[in-house]
């Protein structure tokens, strides 16, 4: 009984032994495939967070340039209603801006440090715009002071557009990392 048993089970092995071989470096395979599959997926996510982030960025430093150059070049068109037309189209966009930073610092804290120095410059353009603006109203003239200080903040506006640029750009650098 022992002669027929031991071919019986030598066949049965060498059945058996490739069949799980096999079934390890398929599972082997899986994982890595998926691992792939979710690295793509997170690479596209952080692409599509830079994108919608960096065009409200731009949008945002593109509205405070507007008007900053129209208190440049005709500070009169610049009233209560005007203003409030400011905060409509800028103010909604903070909150957006920092949920969004918030999603690219989980993915790639070292993409929202570039982006949150980016935002905290339109942040600070829009609090001095505002400041200027409010004394503006407030005198309904526009002082030699307050004039000089809308053409030093005009330049500063006009240099965030490439500060805006390069921080995306850079940003995108930590794509790897991420």
């Amino acid at each position: 009984m022992s002669a027929t048993l031991i071919p019986l089970i030598v066949g049965a092995l060498i059945g058996i032994v490739p069949s799980l071989i096999n079934k390890y470096f398929d599972t082997r395979n899986e994982q890595k495939r998926w691992e792939r599959e979710q690295l793509v997926a997170k690479r596209e996510k952080f692409q599509t967070q830079l994108s919608q982030t960096g065009r409200k960025l731009f949008t945002m430093q593109h509205t405070i340039n507007w008007y900053v150059w129209l208190a440049h070049t005709n500070p009169a068109k610049i009233d209560t209603e005007r203003l409030e037309k400011y905060d409509e189209e800028v103010h909604p966009l903070f909150p957006e801006v920092l949920g969004e930073l918030v999603e690219i610092a989980v993915i790639s804290p070292p993409a929202y440090e570039v982006l949150n120095n980016a935002f905290q410059e339109l942040m600070d353009l829009d609090a001095i715009f505002a400041k200027r603006m409010t004394h503006h109203l407030e005198n309904r003239k526009l002082s030699l002071e307050n004039a000089a200080d809308i053409n030093e903040l005009l330049d500063r506006v006009i240099s965030a557009k490439d500060l805006v640029i390069n921080k995306v750009k850079e940003a995108m650098n930590h794509q790897q990392a991420a």
